[in-house]
């Protein structure tokens, strides 16, 4: 289904989701890095950290689905771009089905929620987007090498959800 989509009809070197058919976690990432692959994500440091992470929640690799926010490069994104943009993932989340999506950065959260209220105060909070149970998280590649990040999101991020049982 999702193949036949205008969204994965063009354009072979876009970035696509990468993943099962409604999983139960959508990881979203602002942008693909110079060099990484969507499919492969979860082999990477930042990817093999997450599903850690989640795997002390009971949520297993197989289970998660990566997708981008942002198609291309990474690059500033103006506001009119940025409205398409979410329509986008809207539609994207609506095909995936995924049971919950997670956004990862303090930018991003602002881009898909917008900037009604602040990160730290939301991150791990329950959220909604396109139809979707939502949370925001902080940046993967941030707390791959920030042990004082990776404890704040286990310890009072996660625990702010009402997605996973107390940690």
């Amino acid at each position: 289904m999702l193949k036949k989509d205008v969204l994965y009809a063009h354009g072979a070197e876009l970035p696509r989701y990468a993943g099962p058919q409604s999983p139960r976690l959508l990881f979203v990432l602002p942008a693909q890095q110079p060099g990484e692959d969507c499919a492969k994500f979860l082999q990477g440091a930042p990817g093999e950290m997450l599903v850690r992470l989640f795997a002390n929640l009971n949520v297993e690799a197989s289970a998660i689905g990566v997708t981008y926010f942002f198609k291309g490069a990474p690059r500033p994104i103006s506001p009119l771009l940025e409205t398409s943009l979410r329509k986008m993932l809207a539609k994207e989340i609506a095909l995936i089905q995924p049971q919950l999506v997670v956004t990862f950065g303090e930018p991003l959260f602002y881009q898909v929620f917008g900037k009604a209220k602040p990160f730290a105060d939301m991150a791990g909070s329950d959220l909604e987007f396109g139809g979707a149970p939502a949370m925001a998280l902080a940046d993967p590649y941030t707390m791959v090498n920030d042990k004082q990040l990776k404890w704040l999101t286990w310890k009072v991020h996660i625990p702010r959800s009402s997605r996973f049982p107390k940690t």
